[in-house]
C-alpha cells in the first residue's frame, strides 16, 4: 500500500516528460524547416505553400510564412510524430486552419496535460507559438 502513491507519481512524472519532449521537438523542427526555408531560393517565407526539401528528412512540409502550418502535414511531418502509431499521446485538430494539440494519454484531465502548436499566421506575432501545459498529468 506504500508503493502505490509513488507509483502514481512516477506515471504523472512520465506523462508531463511526454509532453515536455513532445513540445521539444516541435520547437526544434519549427526552427529547423525556418532555416532550410530561409537559405532555399524556392521557399516563399510570406505565404502558403508546400515545401520540400533535400536538407531535411520526411516528405513534403506544408508551410505558411516559412513555418510549418498548424496541421499533420506541417508540424506533425516536420516534427515526424506519427500520430497512427501512438498509444502514449492523443491528437487534436491535426486539420489545418485550428492549432494543433497533444496530450498526453491516460490523464485524468488530458487538457491539462498537453503540448499546442499555433501556426505563425495565427498568432499576430510572426512566428509560431508553442504553449505547454502539464498543471495536471495525474
Amino acid at each position: 500500500a506504500f508503493a502505490l502513491p509513488r507509483f502514481l507519481s512516477l506515471t504523472e512524472e512520465a506523462r508531463a516528460a511526454a509532453v515536455e519532449g513532445v513540445a521539444g521537438s516541435i520547437k526544434s523542427s519549427s526552427a529547423l524547416v525556418r532555416a532550410a526555408c530561409s537559405v532555399d531560393p524556392d521557399c516563399d517565407e510570406g505565404g502558403e505553400q508546400t515545401f520540400n526539401s533535400d536538407n531535411l528528412e520526411g516528405g513534403p512540409i506544408e508551410l505558411v510564412d516559412g513555418y510549418p502550418e498548424q496541421s499533420a502535414g506541417g508540424i506533425l511531418e516536420a516534427a515526424q510524430i506519427d500520430e497512427s502509431n501512438s498509444d502514449r499521446l492523443e491528437f487534436n485538430n491535426t486539420g489545418a486552419g485550428s492549432p494543433v494539440e497533444i496530450q498526453a494519454a491516460g490523464a485524468a484531465d488530458p487538457a491539462n496535460c498537453s503540448v499546442t502548436y499555433e501556426a505563425a499566421d495565427s498568432t499576430g506575432t510572426g512566428k509560431p507559438e508553442v504553449t505547454v501545459n502539464t498543471s495536471d498529468c495525474s
